[in-house]
C-alpha cells in the first residue's frame, strides 16, 4: 500500500486491522513518500496504531519504507529511526540502477 492513497485515519486503521486478522497474510509494505509534508506525522501514526496491536512475534512482518528522492532529501524531513524501541530499521542508498 502506499500511504498517500490512504486518505484518512479510518483507511490507515482498517488497512492495518484487516492485515492483523487475515491469518494468510504474514507481510504488510507501507510505501511513504518522505516528501510529502504529512509524511513523517503519517508514520507516526502507523507506528502507533501497529504498537497498539501488541507483540506480533514471528507470526507478521510490517516493512514501512521510508523514500527519499535525491532532490527531495532536506534535513527537516529526516525520521528519527534511530531512537524508536522495539522496531529495526535498515539504511538503503541505492536500490538498482548505476549499473550496481
Amino acid at each position: 500500500e502506499h500511504l498517500l492513497l490512504l486518505h484518512s485515519e479510518t483507511a490507515v486503521r482498517s488497512t492495518i486491522e484487516r492485515w492483523l486478522n487475515l491469518p494468510n497474510r504474514n507481510f504488510l509494505l507501507l510505501l511513504v513518500d518522505m516528501n510529502d509534508a504529512d509524511a513523517v506525522n503519517r508514520v507516526n501514526f502507523v507506528r502507533t496504531m501497529v504498537e497498539q496491536h501488541g507483540p506480533f512475534g514471528g507470526e507478521k512482518s510490517l516493512v514501512i519504507l521510508l523514500h527519499y528522492t535525491q532532490s527531495g532529501s532536506h534535513l527537516d524531513s529526516r525520521y528519527p529511526a534511530l531512537f524508536l524501541g522495539g522496531w529495526q530499521h535498515i539504511f538503503l542508498d541505492c536500490v538498482g540502477g548505476g549499473g550496481v
